[in-house]
């Protein structure tokens, strides 16, 4: 980041860093956050902060950037801890995937979620 300042960048990773709503990820935290948030803060260059883990769509903004997580490439059950009333329970999310591409100065994600029988709907974020 300091040798090439200007470079528009994107970070992927693991952990989301930002809290996801998805409690029983959220527990368990981002070792570091304070210390990352203040780099990429001070690194406006930092565009795009692409995370799993999760298996599913989020998205916060730090610094500069825009964070973002995407769905499993397969169908799965999401963990639920202590949401909707219930101590663990899980819910069903699609399968699909997510692209990103330079477009006109910027980033654009787009997120393709399996509708059955082959097909997908694009569903496209900043």
């Amino acid at each position: 980041l300091n040798a090439a300042p200007a470079q528009p960048t994107l970070l992927f990773m693991h952990h989301p860093p930002f809290r996801t709503g998805v409690n029983a990820a959220d527990l368990f935290g981002f070792r570091g956050l304070r210390n990352f948030r203040t780099i990429v803060e001070r690194h406006p260059a930092v565009r795009r902060i692409i995370a799993g883990h999760i298996h599913c769509v989020r998205q916060a903004e730090i610094g500069a950037a825009s964070a973002s997580t995407s769905i499993s490439s397969a169908p799965q059950r999401v963990p639920e801890l202590f949401e909707r009333g219930h101590i663990l329970s899980s819910r069903a999310e699609p399968g699909g995937f997510t692209t990103h591409e330079w477009r006109a100065g910027a980033f654009v994600s787009t997120t393709y979620v399996n509708t059955g029988g082959g097909r997908f709907a694009a569903q496209t974020g900043g």
